[in-house]
């Protein structure tokens, strides 16, 4: 967070209430004293998943495969559940929050990854946006949004693309390198870009140095702002589906 302080960026901190079923966030004390600090000097907070763990139904789909086993390693826990399930987990997860004296506003699944009826639960929890790798979502009604083919209305999304590290080994964190360069190229005109850290970017030196740098190229063009500052002044015409 030095980084980010350092350059009085604002944040939105993803919290897992349950982490790997291991710690529940609210019985932590010092955790949650940290977080509300940060939300009190200007961060805010997003419910992340509720145990970061992909338990859903194993599925065959090459597209599936690649995405919940090597594009993250099990970590997409909402990319094959049914709504009702995780609808569950959402409802869980906010109480947890709610007990930390936080309310959310966003959801944000875990490697950014949704089901249809993970999407649909969202839509009808009490949440505003969720977001996908490329994209933020206005979350209201789910009949008005998703029809019977699961599309997206496209009036309800904007165009916010990531740049986001794997740091998982050492030649993903190459490539990660290489990648973002290249990305940062080809959105140089897009209107949003939106950074994306994990905690163990931090492990890495060359990983942080390069953050560093493009945080200070992106600053001499353009102003860092969370994602809810996007939706208040959200209006039909920069909200349409425009690259």
């Amino acid at each position: 967070m030095s980084l980010l302080d350092r350059y009085k960026i604002p944040a939105t901190l993803l919290i897992v209430p349950e982490y790997h079923g291991t710690c529940r966030a609210d019985r932590d004390p010092n955790f949650v004293q940290a977080i509300q600090r940060r939300v009190a000097n200007g961060d805010e907070v997003a419910l992340h998943g509720y145990s970061h763990v992909d338990t859903g139904p194993d599925s065959w789909l090459p597209t599936m495969l690649i995405k919940r086993r090597l594009y993250t390693a099990r970590e997409g826990e909402f990319s094959n559940l049914s709504e009702a399930r995780a609808l569950d987990l959402i409802h869980r997860g906010l109480a947890i929050l709610n007990r930390m004296d936080l309310s959310p506003t966003g959801f944000i699944a875990p490697a950014w990854l949704l089901s249809k009826g993970a999407l649909r639960a969202a839509h009808r929890s009490s949440l505003t946006y969720t977001c996908t790798r490329d994209r933020l979502m206005i979350l209201k009604n789910r009949d008005a949004f998703i029809g019977a083919n699961n599309k997206y209305n496209k009036e309800m999304t904007l165009h916010a693309p990531s740049l986001v590290y794997s740091t998982r080994s050492a030649w993903r964190r190459t490539l990660s390198l290489c990648w973002n360069n290249a990305r940062l190229v080809r959105l140089q005109h897009s209107p949003r870009i939106r950074l994306a850290l994990h905690p163990n970017d931090a492990l890495h030196s060359t990983v942080m140095a390069h953050w560093q740098q493009i945080i200070e190229t992106l600053l001499t063009m353009r102003h860092p702002c969370l994602e809810t500052d996007w939706l208040k002044s959200l209006n039909r015409k920069d909200a349409l589906d425009a690259h």
